[in-house]
């Protein structure tokens, strides 16, 4: 017997623990009491069972389930808050007592019906001003969305509408108080209407043209009206600087229009006042206003620098006249790959292909005027040094001497190559002698081996003696920034004359064939196809003497590709004897088709003396 009632004691025992350690439960019926949109809600969630001093309520673990927008539930078991949307929302609860024992989730479905609809935007509406942006959006509350507005009495303002989305909205045009009833439906057709006051404030007087009035042009008719907000009708415009500060031929009307034709070029600085008479207001701003005496031009040569492949390449587009800031595009063609043309005029990047290439670039000036041209330009391969420019004459033989110099006075090494080509474009095989300070070899040869030249250093190249004597050009390659000039010599008299490098379709030079003087010419074709040369003649009165261009007579195939022919004026073009003037030559003009010619030359004038001047060419 007394071994049975330890065991009755130790089940009792264990009975106890068991219901001391019983699961919480929450006894909130899963339905829960319906909400309505704009309006608070609020209801406790009931527990029972557990240990402990308290229960904590929490949506049930990795379920994803949540109150209606806008309520919420707290750890005390309260679900409340405003809902601010209808509909029927589903969530998972679970319970937790202070020992840690979880209850079963239950899931409640809690239902938020629409409230009545009602809006909520008050009167009066924020007032706006005269013809100045105006916009209020109205709001509502209640019902089912989504709702649509409209005006149902009275009126806006003068140019302001209501959107069916509820915004009221434009420029007002006249000053004064507005009523009006405004009308929001849902989309279950409730209706709600409510009444409105708006004013509209006469906004203040103000010009509102750019101070930077657009540019006129010398003897061109001009015309610019000036622009007033605010302010109340009618307005008049006068000058309140001096008459002095428009251009000449520019008056201001009452109406506020700048007109005329301008007789001056400048910039000027009116002061303008406007005046509202009917307030008696008044505004003044001081004005730039620039006109120019010519339209605007290209004064970059259309045969731009080459260019290699890989190499860094920049060249930027010259305008002239018209008015300042120019803006450039190309409007045919296309630049090498890799290379682009900002509105700045600067063609710049690194070419990734070779070949020869014609774009039609346009500027155009701050009076809208424009100027276009056809630039041609050559990408050489990769390795392959670009022309840097040109000697219009080399001469050797019979007694003549040739010697080029070419300087590098950039902090880089630079590389460099001469290229000879004879009067029929042919490559020209010369003795040749090339001196670097610390180096002179002699060679015979149509092309100089690639040199450098060191920073700061020149590199001279002179031809040999030749039994007869032997003409045409010499072709300057480099991947850098040289200066240069030839010496012709015949041991008795020289003369010198520049590296070219502005190459174009044509060029001028002054000549005088009077008192006994006498001027020569040398052209270098550098194109490879053949040209057709003319030239024009003027004398120095600037009367035409050629009614027409004249065709140039070239001897043997000096008109070929690469071709070259030097010669005296009057013996050439009869025109030019005994007189003084401008000759201009003119290569193969080109089309949208066909690339310009290339055309370099330089003139000599020697007088009864047999002195030599050299003469530098215009190249347009």
């Amino acid at each position: 017997m007394k071994s049975f009632l330890p065991t009755v004691s130790f089940l009792l025992m264990s009975c106890a623990c068991f219901a001391q350690t019983s699961q919480p439960s929450i006894t909130t019926a899963p339905t829960l009491p319906a909400g309505t949109t704009g309006t608070v809600y609020s209801v406790t969630l009931g527990a029972t069972g557990g240990s402990g001093s308290g229960y904590s309520f929490g949506i049930t673990a990795g379920t994803s389930g949540q109150p209606p927008n806008g309520l919420s539930l707290s750890a005390g078991g309260v679900i409340s808050g405003t809902p601010t949307s209808f509909g029927t929302s589903t969530f998972s609860v679970t319970v937790t007592d202070t020992n840690g024992l979880i209850s079963n989730p239950v899931a409640f479905s809690l239902t938020i019906n629409p409230g009545p609809l009602t809006i909520t935007t008050t009167s009066p509406f924020p007032s706006g001003l005269t013809e100045t942006p105006y916009s209020q959006t109205l709001a509502a509350v209640g019902g089912v969305p989504p709702y649509s507005w409209a005006l149902t009495a009275g009126g806006l303002p003068a140019g302001l509408t209501l959107s069916a989305a509820g915004v009221v909205s434009g420029n007002a045009s006249v000053a004064g108080v507005a009523a009006f009833t405004a009308t929001v439906t849902d989309s279950n057709a409730g209706t709600w209407s409510q009444s409105f006051s708006l004013s509209i404030l006469v906004a203040p007087l103000a010009i509102s043209t750019p101070t930077t009035l657009p540019a006129g042009l010398v003897s061109t008719p001009y015309s610019q009206t000036l622009a007033v907000t605010g302010g109340l009708p009618p307005y008049v415009w006068v000058l309140q600087s001096a008459a002095s500060t428009l251009p000449p031929g520019i008056t201001l009307s009452s109406a506020g229009v700048l007109s005329g034709t301008p007789t001056a070029a400048g910039t000027f600085s009116p002061t303008i006042q406007v005046l509202d008479t009917a307030v008696l207001e008044a505004a003044s701003l001081t004005f730039s206003l620039t006109t120019a005496s010519t339209g605007v031009s290209i004064a970059t040569a259309s045969i731009l620098p080459s260019g290699s492949v890989t190499t860094p390449y920049s060249q930027a587009l010259a305008a002239a006249g018209g008015v300042p800031p120019y803006t450039w595009s190309l409007t045919s063609g296309a630049l090498p790959a890799g290379l682009t043309l900002s509105n700045a005029g600067l063609i710049s990047g690194t070419p990734t292909a070779s070949g020869n290439f014609n774009v039609t670039a346009q500027v155009q000036d701050a009076t809208a005027l424009t100027a276009s041209r056809t630039f041609s330009m050559t990408v050489t391969a990769a390795g392959v040094l670009p022309r840097l420019g040109v000697i219009s004459q080399l001469s050797a033989g019979a007694g003549w001497v040739t010697t080029i110099w070419l300087i590098n006075q950039s902090a880089a090494p630079v590389q460099t190559n001469l290229v000879f080509h004879g009067d029929d474009g042919t490559p020209l095989q010369l003795p040749l002698t090339v001196t670097q300070p610390t180096v002179t070899t002699q060679l015979e040869s149509s092309s100089l081996p690639t040199e450098t030249i060191a920073p700061n250093t020149t590199l001279v190249v002179a031809t040999q003696p030749l039994a007869s004597n032997v003409e045409g050009w010499v072709d300057v390659l480099t991947n850098g920034a040289l200066s240069g000039f030839a010496v012709y010599s015949n041991g008795s008299v020289e003369a010198s004359v520049p590296l070219q490098s502005l190459i174009e379709s044509s060029f001028s030079l002054y000549f005088d064939n009077t008192n006994g003087a006498s001027t020569g010419v040398a052209i270098a074709n550098l194109a490879g196809a053949p040209a057709a040369i003319t030239a024009t003649v003027w004398d120095r009165n600037g009367n035409l003497v050629t009614l027409q261009p004249v065709a140039v007579p070239l001897t043997q195939n000096d008109a070929n590709g690469n071709g070259h022919d030097s010669f005296m004026l009057p013996g050439r073009i009869a025109a030019t004897a005994n007189i003084r003037g401008i000759i201009q030559f003119q290569g193969n003009p080109g089309s949208q088709l066909v690339p310009p010619g290339q055309l370099t030359g330089l003139g000599l004038r020697t007088d009864a003396n047999n002195l030599f001047t050299s003469i530098p060419t215009i190249v347009p």
